[in-house]
């Protein structure tokens, strides 16, 4: 269905026909690169019309079907010194070890956050230790304490109550574990939350972490020790660290994105609803992504799924406007392989990849798709 020229020029590479809508006054190209040129493709594209003085930073848009991927994208480009800022309605904090992590830092923070004390107490059960927590709740109201310093009095032998045993180990772990993480913060600021929690003394975690989910944790946690004038000491530990998690607390409550922004957007391709830019980058459509299907997943399901991601990438694709002074652009990019630890990460067997199967719907409308690797050398 392609031109026979391209087949020749791609006949090297293990790829099936890709399609696109080729719409009247945007410019469509394809990428098809492996991962490594991703970051680099995106970059050198956007820091060219910028640099040029073609279009401001408000005006682009990066759409991706995984955060983590935008995450990276996001840190790269602000590296070369331009304002970004991603949108995930995927929360940060979705995974539970992160959960278990945001609420020991919340509790480092405000000790009597009631949220996050109900929640730790109660995780690694099913029913979150619902009848030890009721009980142990009353009798704290009932003596005019918080639930965490009842339980201290418990522990230290000041009070005794029966068939608690479980919710006090729990706690007896939070306890120690905020104070492992108050020591590491004063001793090694700078080694990342990922190291700091993974410390064997933090003793809430029953499994080894998974870096991957910390990614956006950690980072925030990165700039806020960098952002912060607040000098750290032990004498000086609490004014550091409120002023540090005051940053964290803030940048991970992700706001809907403003009418009115100065900095490049980056979100999911849901997120993108209603939104529009001049340029517009829709990136790692990969076949496993879009449309992502569970192992497992039953027959009427999957029909669901696939027609979801359909309109998903329909809503991405209709994100770009052009202008008077600038004729609008969208780049769709896929891969030839993707290698190493992402491979395995998105369930691909051998790395080979195929571009979302959605670009077949595009028939003879496509324009000719281009590899990363000539656009980069060009």
């Amino acid at each position: 269905k392609f031109e026979s020229s391209f087949l020749k020029r791609l006949s090297s590479y293990p790829v099936t026909e890709r399609h696109f809508l080729s719409v009247v006054k945007l410019v469509v190209e394809i990428f098809i690169a492996p991962k490594i040129h991703l970051y680099s493709y995106c970059n050198k594209s956007i820091i060219k019309e910028v640099k040029k003085g073609l279009i401001d930073l408000k005006d682009i848009l990066i759409l991706t079907p995984r955060r983590l991927m935008g995450y990276k994208l996001r840190d790269e480009l602000e590296k070369e010194g331009l304002s970004v800022r991603s949108y995930f309605k995927e929360s940060v904090i979705g995974h539970k070890q992160v959960r278990m992590a945001y609420s020991l830092l919340y509790l480092l923070y405000d000790n009597s956050d009631a949220i996050s004390w109900r929640y730790l107490l109660g995780s690694g059960s099913n029913d979150y230790r619902r009848l030890q927590y009721v009980k142990v709740n009353e009798l704290a109201k009932s003596s005019s304490k918080s639930i965490n310093d009842f339980l201290e009095e418990v522990s230290q032998g000041k009070r005794k109550v029966s068939s608690i045993s479980k919710i006090l180990k729990s706690y007896e772990d939070i306890r120690d574990s905020l104070e492992s993480l108050r020591k590491e913060l004063i001793q090694n600021p700078k080694s990342g939350i990922i190291n700091i929690l993974s410390n064997e003394e933090c003793c809430i975690f029953k499994e080894k972490l998974d870096v991957d989910e910390f990614y956006e944790l950690n980072q925030q946690y990165v700039k806020a020790i960098g952002t912060t004038s607040v000098e750290l000491s032990e004498a000086n530990f609490d004014n550091w660290y409120k002023a540090i998690f005051s940053i964290i607390k803030d940048n991970i409550t992700v706001p809907e994105p403003p009418e009115e922004v100065n900095h490049i957007r980056i979100m999911s391709l849901h997120s993108s609803k209603g939104l529009s830019a001049k340029f517009v980058i829709v990136c790692s459509m990969i076949d496993n992504l879009l449309p992502y299907l569970k192992q497992g997943i039953d027959a009427s399901k999957k029909v669901q799924v696939i027609s979801e991601a359909r309109r998903l990438l329909y809503v991405a694709i209709t994100r770009c406007k052009t202008s008077d002074d600038y004729q609008g652009r969208l780049v769709v990019s896929s891969f030839l392989e993707v290698r190493g630890g992402l491979s395995r990460r998105l369930n691909l067997s051998n790395g080979k990849v195929k571009a979302t199967r959605y670009l077949d719907d595009f028939k003879k409308n496509a324009p000719s798709a281009i590899l990363g690797s000539t656009l980069l050398n060009d």
